[in-house]
């Protein structure tokens, strides 16, 4: 039967105005999307501190769960790397008009 594992990130922008990646956690594993969408919620409202981003990341049952938890954090490790490099873009772009 296919699981969906509800994993959220922590993610704060640093003094250089980097997008920094605190840590990935496991919020829960649920048996229906729906379930998930909904717990996705409750995490957004529950956690504190930083920026919370939530996915859901579909669990296979012949993989192990460590597996795909890893497979979160290298997507999650990836998405800071694109928003930190979107940053310096817009940053750019900002100092260029106000010349």
């Amino acid at each position: 039967m296919t699981e969906f594992l509800l994993v959220y990130a922590k993610l704060i922008l640093d003094k250089k105005e980097e997008v920094q990646l605190i840590n990935v956690y496991l919020w829960g594993v649920y048996h229906s999307q729906e379930e998930a969408d909904k717990a996705a919620a409750e995490c957004i409202n529950q956690i504190k501190g930083g920026a919370i981003v939530p996915r859901v990341f579909l669990h296979k049952p012949e993989s192990h769960l460590c597996d795909t938890f890893y497979e979160a954090m290298e997507w999650y490790d990836k998405m800071c790397k694109k928003m930190s490099e979107t940053n310096k873009i817009l940053q750019k772009a900002s100092q260029k008009t106000k010349l």
